[in-house]
């Protein structure tokens, strides 16, 4: 399946491969094709961390890289491995 630039009906799904729990802070951070860097605010599930994505998202066509950074209410840090998917423009 393909992702559109535009397309919002879809959901992110990252995988920890470990149960989150006393988390205080679960978000995606990205950096798009145009090296623009930001963070969407992930729902945890059990081990994983979700992102439904809002029109006007994804916006940029291209390779966009996407990694989770989960704070504890420890304060204690977890950064995930980065992933990436394409993006593409309508019609292509």
């Amino acid at each position: 399946m393909k992702i559109y630039v535009g397309q919002s009906n879809l959901t992110l799904s990252m995988i920890t491969n470990v149960t989150l729990t006393s988390v205080s802070s679960a978000v995606i951070k990205y950096k798009k094709p145009n090296s623009d860097e930001g963070q969407w605010s992930g729902t945890v599930n059990n081990t994983l961390v979700e992102y439904s994505f809002s029109d006007g998202d994804l916006n940029v066509a291209g390779t966009w890289t996407v990694w989770v950074y989960i704070t504890f209410t420890n304060t204690k840090v977890s950064i995930g491995e980065p992933s990436t998917f394409e993006v593409y423009t309508q019609g292509t």
